[in-house]
């Protein structure tokens, strides 16, 4: 009789990945990688995406709901800012959000002209562009950064985050130099921890990054607190080699080609067209699972000078974006004060009677707010 437990293997280790992002008030500790896979000679230690929304497929479990079906957008630019490569669905959404923006002005002046007060020629040209508005406000461009980080518990994901949280990990990093004669997070056989907070909501919300300390007994008995250190082994960088690059897997982000695209973005946005689209021939294919290297393939070269090229670009337009949907917030602002003006003096003037209208957007949050005015046009 053979023995049972040669019916049993061990459990393969790094096989698997998650992808997670901080919700409101919450933090999380975690440990950075260096630059691997294709960001290696870069010296980047994570990727910029930009993901566009708008477009859903039937539930395969419940045919009567849908789910979203995000992709890459195909759009680059140079360090100048300059498009190298367009994408049909920005464009799409330019020639949708101009559409709309002629079609309430035109329409407001209309009813204008016929003596309706402003307010009212606002609501009403708003609710006959109501399905054009639909569109434009459930089509969006989400941009995040795409991390790879060890956890806590020595499990390896990817950290999606926006560009703040970036922002706030340089900063840590810079920190921890000037303090500590120019140690690195990165750095293979010590590196850091760094505790990652999200607080606040909307425009509001903040992120922090911090080194990680612990307590110490000095050589000399002094009691003293000092980084916590993460060092990696020749196992634990074989098991963070089995993360998908953040560059170029489409198991982190769907990639269609500019023909699939342009079909999306010009077609009726059914679900079962949507289907049909993103399961057309040509679309690029996944990369089969990488080969597990030996230790000595696993430890890669000490870490280069990380880029930042693509950051101060990032960080331009992320400014570019917030500051456009500022002055849209300010424009709103003005609406509604000149609204509230108009309802007062119409209310002080005995002989007319009239009702205050607000103006279509006046109880939008900041969610909603940014979730509608996504990419502002470079114009």
């Amino acid at each position: 009789m053979s023995n049972v437990r040669e019916q049993f293997g061990k459990p393969r280790e790094g096989g698997g990945f998650t992808t997670f992002s901080l919700k409101e008030d919450a933090s999380t500790i975690i440990r950075l990688l260096p630059p691997m896979k294709s960001l290696k000679e870069a010296g980047k230690w994570g990727e910029y995406h930009k993901q566009h929304f708008g477009y859903e497929v039937r539930n395969q479990r419940d045919p009567s709901k849908t789910m979203p079906r995000p992709f890459m957008c195909l759009e680059e630019q140079d360090e100048n800012r300059l498009t190298t490569v367009s994408c049909p669905e920005c464009r799409r959404m330019e020639e949708q959000a101009q559409a709309l923006k002629d079609d309430l002005a035109t329409m407001t002046e209309k009813h204008k002209a016929s003596g309706i007060p402003a307010a009212v020629a606002e609501k009403k040209a708003a609710e006959a562009c109501a399905e054009r508005a639909k569109w434009v406000d459930g089509h969006r461009l989400d941009k995040k950064w795409y991390i790879p980080v060890m956890m806590e518990d020595g499990s390896f994901a990817i950290f999606r985050t926006p560009h703040a949280a970036f922002k706030a990990i340089n900063k840590a990093r810079k920190e921890m130099r000037d303090d500590n004669g120019g140690s690195d997070v990165f750095d293979i056989d010590a590196g850091a921890w760094l505790k990652i907070t999200r607080t606040g909501t909307g425009l509001n919300t903040d992120y922090t990054a911090t080194i990680v300390k612990e307590a110490t007994v000095l050589a000399n008995g002094k009691r003293a607190t000092v980084v916590k250190p993460a060092p990696l082994s020749d196992e634990q960088l074989g098991q963070a080699l089995a993360l998908p690059d953040v560059k170029t897997s489409t198991q982190l982000i769907r990639r269609l080609t500019s023909d699939q695209v342009r079909v999306l973005a010009y077609g009726s946005g059914s679900p079962e067209e949507v289907e049909a689209v993103m399961n057309m021939a040509g679309r690029p294919d996944a990369p089969g699972p990488s080969p597990r290297p030996s230790p000595a393939q696993a430890r890669p070269a000490p870490v280069a000078v990380v880029s930042q090229v693509q950051a101060s670009v990032v960080e331009e337009e992320e400014d570019a974006d917030e500051k456009a949907i500022r002055e849209a917030q300010a424009r709103m602002a003005a609406k509604k004060a000149a609204a509230a003006s108009a309802s007062a003096s119409a209310k002080a003037a005995p002989s007319v009677k009239t009702k205050a209208i607000l103006p279509l957007d006046d109880d939008i949050d900041e969610d909603e707010f940014a979730a509608r005015f996504p990419r502002p046009s470079a114009s």
